[in-house]
């Protein structure tokens, strides 16, 4: 079955400018350059959100192997970031999108009008978006479904992982 959001493969991300966890800027532009997965989440501190959260810690070696960078999205502000990311020793930054901007450009809708989106997103070193998986209660699949799209990304236009290199 395709992804809600999969019409949105091939397109550039929009453009954005969020804070983070650690009170900096991040923009657009800091995604080019390498492969980028980005997850929307609803909720720091959530049971979900740090299953979630927690399985993206875990595999970060694997992402990072294949030089991807993780951002967590929700519009949780940067202060409840900061204190998630350090009580679940998060080895990647968490952006607020407080206003929901990104969320709404992307056209992520609320689950049952209630539950902000759970999707994630890989996106090549150009900024376009290669893959989409949305999903409000399959939360471990957007781990391995993103690892496996980037892996196979990569496949197609010839790159290895790094650590065989």
């Amino acid at each position: 079955m395709p992804d809600t959001h999969g019409p949105l493969i091939g397109k550039k991300l929009p453009a954005f400018s969020m804070l983070d966890d650690e009170d900096n800027i991040v923009d657009n532009t800091a995604l080019l350059g390498h492969w980028t997965v980005l997850f929307f989440y609803p909720k720091d501190h959530s049971f979900g959100c740090t299953l979630e959260s927690c399985a993206f810690r875990d595999h970060h070696n694997s992402f990072e192997r294949a030089g991807a960078t993780i951002y967590g999205i929700s519009t949780d502000d940067a202060r409840s970031h900061a204190a998630f990311r350090k009580k679940h020793r998060l080895p990647f930054n968490l952006l607020t999108d407080e206003r929901e901007s990104l969320a709404q450009a992307l056209g992520l809708k609320k689950t049952l009008g209630l539950l902000r989106a759970r999707a994630t997103f890989v996106l090549d070193p150009s900024g376009v978006i290669q893959f989409t998986h949305t999903s409000q209660f399959g939360i471990i699949g957007h781990i391995r479904k993103a690892r496996e799209a980037i892996h196979r990304q990569q496949a197609r236009a010839g790159m290895t992982d790094r650590s065989s290199s």
